[in-house]
Formats: structure tokens, C-alpha cells, sequence
């Protein structure tokens, strides 16, 4: 990269990575930035979030677009906002629906074309609470069924199988139907905490 960053956001498409906000060190104050990496290079793009941003989730929409959720703006103010950028920098999206609750540290992810945002923390409590947006109707909607307290704070959540899967320092995976959370004791290795995680397609074989 061509700056140091840490608790940024990383989102992959199809011949490019982007990364947005994130601070040098972990202390000094957040920047707004987006960086693209083509498959060799590293650019620094002339576009920026329309605010510096730590601790926040990013979710990739299309093959151009993403979007960009939640966070803190500095050690003590989180965010509820969410916005929609493309690959190039671009604000596409700027007055859509802000989630219920301001959340930082939490995960998001795409499923049957609905964001889901779950977990993470606010005004220094951690949650459990997982919630939808429709982006055909912009709205946000609290979902039922409860994380466990464990592993909700700086978790991720993919879609894996078909299912919301939550990973932090515990894992549990979400039964829409059934509305609620299981914890999987078997993928449940130790506590984990400011990692990156990556869901690779396995052979039946």
C-alpha cells in the first residue's frame, strides 16, 4: 500500500482491490483515503470518503460498487451512516437510510441482495443485535435473534453455505427461518480479535 493504514476496510472485485480510511498507527487520527490496487500497482485515488473513518465495514454490491457503513470518525464518535462509492473513488449514494444504531468494530455482509450488519460496539458497549437493509426500499430493519456476547466486538460476517456466519472470538452461524444464532463449537478455535478473514470456494473432491 502506499501508506500504512490499520482498521481500514479491504474489498476485492474482479481484476481490483479497494481500501478505504483507516489510521497509520492505530493512534493517530483516522483518514478518509481510498487506495486501488490493480494486480501490481498501487494508487492512491484523487477521491476520498466524505469523512475520515476508523473501525467501519465495507460490502462490494457489483462488479463497481460498494458499500461503505458504520465506523467511528475519531476514538469516541460512532457512525450510523452508510454510503454507496464506486471503484474510482466516487460518491454514487450519499442520503440513504443510516442503520438503527451507530455500530464500529461489527461485521457486514451481502445476502439475497440485502445488507446485514451484526455485532460490533457503540458508545463502548458491545451488541448482539443484527440488522437488514433493503435497498429497494432504503430501510433499515432490526432483525431477531440474538449473537452471543462473545464474539461480537471487531467480528466478521460472510455468507458461507448459503448461511450468515458470524467469526470472532466465538462463531456462530444464523438460521433465517428459525431467526436465530447457534454457535458452532467446532470452528470455535480461541479468541480472535483485529483479524482479516477470507472465504475460498473448497473442491468436493
Amino acid at each position: 500500500m502506499i501508506m500504512p493504514r490499520s482498521y481500514h476496510t479491504m474489498s476485492a472485485f474482479k481484476d481490483s482491490v479497494v481500501i478505504t480510511g483507516g489510521s497509520p498507527d492505530g493512534v493517530a487520527p483516522p483518514n478518509n483515503e481510498i487506495e486501488i490496487f490493480n494486480g501490481t500497482t498501487w494508487t492512491k485515488l484523487n477521491k476520498t470518503l466524505t469523512s475520515p473513518r476508523i473501525h467501519h465495514c465495507a460490502v462490494v454490491i457489483s462488479e463497481t460498487e460498494f458499500y461503505v457503513l458504520g465506523g467511528q470518525s475519531d476514538k469516541i464518535t460512532t457512525l450510523s451512516i452508510m454510503e454507496k462509492y464506486n471503484i474510482d473513488g466516487n460518491l454514487v449514494a450519499g442520503n440513504l437510510a443510516n442503520m438503527t444504531i451507530a455500530r464500529s468494530k461489527f461485521g457486514c455482509a451481502l445476502l439475497d441482495g440485502k445488507i446485514y450488519a451484526a455485532g460490533g460496539g457503540s458508545d463502548g458497549t458491545s451488541m448482539t443485535t443484527m440488522e437488514v437493509y433493503d435497498p429497494l426500499k432504503d430501510t433499515w430493519t432490526r432483525v431477531a435473534g440474538q449473537l452471543g456476547i462473545f464474539g461480537t466486538l471487531s467480528n466478521h460476517l460472510v455468507m458461507l453455505n448459503g448461511k450468515l456466519v458470524s467469526y470472532g472470538q466465538s462463531v456462530f452461524s444464523y438460521d433465517a427461518e428459525g431467526e436465530n444464532w447457534t454457535q458452532i463449537e467446532e470452528a470455535n478455535k480461541g479468541g480472535n480479535a483485529y483479524f482479516a478473514l477470507v472465504v475460498v470456494p473448497c473442491s468436493e473432491d
